[in-house]
């Protein structure tokens, strides 16, 4: 009776995960146009949080200050979080040099919100474009960053996913972690052609300055250490009854390094999991779906010592595998395809073996999430 029921659970969590799979293959063929609309008559704020980032602050000015976009139709607001290092001093320095440049810091700021929350609010708060653009002190954008965002804001799209690339280095590591973030962000694509967003990354993301402050912005979340992406476009989407559409244009995407370190990394993916542990709270079916995923791998390892005892779990368990291997392929191919990193395909082998301890252990560790710092120490 307990070996059926044990089996029952397992079909059914896996057949979520396979249909989830097809979803992202799937979404991955639908291509959204870009209308040609009057682009550069949208004022437009980006918004950075910074802690500990000073060795970053001269790339990250001169990147968003080099863009294509009138710069009397957008602003620069860095927010320094409260840093310990010459971040702030080091800003301050810009200040007067750029007229569309302001910066600001959370040091003397009265706010119930959490770690990069406080400082993307209060960019927000402080801004004054009809669309805000969020980024990250890591990430490097392109010279036609605002206005090929700020296309895809037309009639009834409220938020905006853009894409985000990690560059690899020569090791295997790096190109585990890049193939792994490209699978995410293609999810992300399929799901959003699908007009079902799921997610996104705080990397590249855009929306509408009026709807984040009639839907309360990070209010409800003021609680988590993150959620301040895909938690956040959930919560966002379902109290506007906005659109959100991915931005697929390769001026559009921001990039950033792959992490060096195992602990590093480690450390980064345990706050990105940490949000799944709310997104029952604002999306049921997502949620739903990283629980299958979760349960799947989880199967993955434990089910091969059950067979050891119960040989009639076996058949099941090959049958399972060899359907996870496959999907999970085809939706690589889709990742590295849309991506144009064809290299990357051949670690897919390496990353399905990775993968099935590392869900398992990030899915454990998520609890902890909500306890751990926003940023890395910056040396």
């Amino acid at each position: 009776m307990i070996n059926m029921m044990f089996l029952a659970v397992f079909v059914l969590f896996c057949g979520i995960y396979f249909l989830s799979l097809l979803v992202y293959i799937v979404g991955s063929f639908i291509r959204r146009k870009v209308g040609d609309v009057a682009t550069k008559e949208k004022r437009v704020s980006i918004v950075v949080a910074l802690k500990n980032e000073e060795s970053r602050v001269n790339n990250l000015v001169k990147c968003l200050v080099d863009q294509d976009y009138p710069s009397e139709m957008y602003e620069i607001i860095l927010v320094d979080d409260s840093s310990t290092d010459s971040t702030y001093t080091r800003l301050i320095k810009y200040v007067g040099m750029f007229p569309n440049l302001r910066v600001f810091s959370t040091r003397n700021a009265s706010t119930n919100l959490r770690f990069k929350k406080a400082a993307i609010d209060l960019g927000i708060k402080n801004a004054t474009g009809e669309i805000i653009l969020i980024t990250d002190a890591d990430c490097i954008v392109g010279r036609k960053w605002v206005s090929g965002m700020v296309k895809y804001f037309q009639q009834g799209v409220g938020f905006v996913i853009g894409c985000s690339v990690l560059k690899h280095w020569e090791t295997v590591f790096t190109k585990l972690q890049s193939l792994d973030f490209m699978m995410l962000m293609n999810a992300s694509r399929a799901t959003a052609n699908l007009g079902i967003p799921w997610a996104c990354n705080g990397h590249n993301i855009g929306f509408k300055r009026e709807l984040y402050l009639k839907m309360g912005g990070f209010s409800e979340i003021s609680h988590l250490v993150a959620g301040d992406d895909s938690v956040f476009m959930n919560i966002f989407l379902e109290r506007t009854g906005t659109k959100a559409v991915f931005a697929e244009n390769r001026e559009t995407w921001v990039y950033s390094e792959a992490l060096g370190h195992i602990k590093d990394f480690i450390l980064q993916r345990i706050r990105w999991a940490a949000d799944a542990n709310y997104m029952y709270r604002v999306n049921g079916i997502f949620f739903v779906v990283i629980l299958s995923t979760f349960l799947v791998n989880l199967f993955s390892l434990i089910l091969p010592v059950a067979a050891l005892f119960w040989s009639s779990f076996l058949p099941y368990l090959a049958i399972g595998v060899t359907i996870k291997f496959v999907l999970e392929f085809l939706n690589c191919v889709a990742s590295v395809k849309f991506f144009k990193d064809y290299n990357l395909l051949r670690y897919f082998p390496l990353w399905f073996i990775f993968e099935i301890p590392y869900i398992v252990l990030m899915g454990i560790l998520s609890f902890w999430g909500n306890g751990m710092s926003w940023y890395r120490n910056r040396k």
